[in-house]
């Protein structure tokens, strides 16, 4: 029977979907890219120092070409510093507050330059008190441009011990979610959670830095972030999206088949195949091609109702249902045959 759930086609490559049954609906069906191919590789926290200095850095780590770094660090000084690494590596602020007597800013580097024993150091205008930094690695981060959004979660002067965040939204399917927080007491930190689903802290935080993360390979609409800890303490933090490497999946029909929905995310190739059928049942928007719709020699038969045409390249079109279809305020083109079953259903325009 159809569930509710989706069928993802994904892996960046090329995959076949056949149907052995008579027409069983398949639901809800996305080629996409997969989330999983984002991978946490390590953590370093440095140790928290008190002291004065103009400089503070990261313990040395082993950073692989090709992967994305992160990095926050905060200090009671109020001077945002500048980062650079062992390998070379060029940094991207992506936060910046400078609340109360605490600052906190996080920074991102893609496709880097490998080390074996990489350091980040931050330097600073002048010297600075009560500092720390951490860096996180991780792999199959998007390679040119990773950046998705970020939101500030702001600075809290009751000393309290847990933090939410705002609303905010992620604009692809496959991507990591990161929420770095700081604070100004020795901690335990425990994942929260990152639009429903409880994060990861990642490396082993016990003092006034963490990060936690969420791996997703759906589009996030108006999610939280929250984390707690163990000490009652003010905060500050942000929590930021990242694309995942760029990689495509091709699906390719084998037989005629049926589902509720198609989406084709974008990058991602979708092929009828030949002269197979595709049924879509659904109501809305069956077909989502943000990717390439490829319609060979094959039929598309919408069978739902309410529905809306998708303004792509067909071969064969038909509207089979029994309700009210709604054509593409914008052109479509049909390269063989439109059906209409008149009496059955309605057109509008778009």
């Amino acid at each position: 029977t159809t569930g509710s759930g989706t069928v993802i086609f994904s892996g960046g490559t090329t995959q076949t979907w056949t149907d052995n049954t008579t027409g069983q609906d398949l639901g809800a069906v996305q080629v996409s890219t997969s989330g999983a191919n984002i991978a946490f590789v390590n953590a370093a926290y440095s140790a928290f120092n008190a002291a004065g200095s103009t400089t503070l850095t990261t313990p040395a780590t082993n950073h692989t070409t090709g992967n994305f770094l992160l990095v926050i660090e905060k200090n009671d000084s109020n001077i945002t510093p500048t980062v650079a690494d062992t390998a070379g590596n060029t940094y991207t602020k992506i936060s910046d507050q400078d609340l109360g007597s605490g600052h906190f800013s996080m920074w991102y580097a893609y496709n880097i330059t490998g080390n074996a024993s990489n350091v980040v150091t931050m330097t600073f205008s002048s010297s600075v008190t009560n500092r720390q930094a951490a860096v996180i690695q991780y792999s199959g981060i998007h390679a040119s441009s990773p950046f998705d959004t970020d939101l500030d979660n702001g600075y809290n002067a009751s000393a309290v011990t847990s933090a939410t965040t705002g609303t905010f939204s992620s604009s692809i399917a496959d991507a990591l979610i990161v929420f770095g927080m700081s604070n100004r007491t020795t901690n335990t930190w425990t994942a929260g959670a990152i639009g429903g689903t409880t994060a990861t802290v990642r490396g082993s935080p016990t003092e006034g830095l963490a990060f936690e993360d969420r791996i997703v390979s759906s589009i996030q609409s108006s999610i939280t972030a929250a984390i707690s800890w163990s000490a009652a303490s003010q905060y500050l933090g942000d929590v930021a999206v990242f694309k995942a490497a760029s990689t495509v999946t091709t699906l390719n029909l084998g037989s005629s088949a049926k589902a509720t929905s198609l989406t084709i995310d974008a990058s991602q190739i979708f092929s009828a195949n030949g002269s197979n059928t595709l049924v879509l049942t659904g109501t809305g928007t069956p077909l989502t091609a943000t990717g390439t719709f490829t319609p060979s020699t094959s039929t598309v038969q919408y069978t739902g109702t309410t529905a809306n045409i998708t303004a792509t390249t067909f071969n064969n079109l038909t509207l089979g249902g029994t309700g009210t279809y709604t054509m593409p305020a914008t052109d479509i083109n049909i390269k063989g045959n439109l059906v209409l079953f008149f009496g059955r259903l309605s057109i509008t325009k778009g």
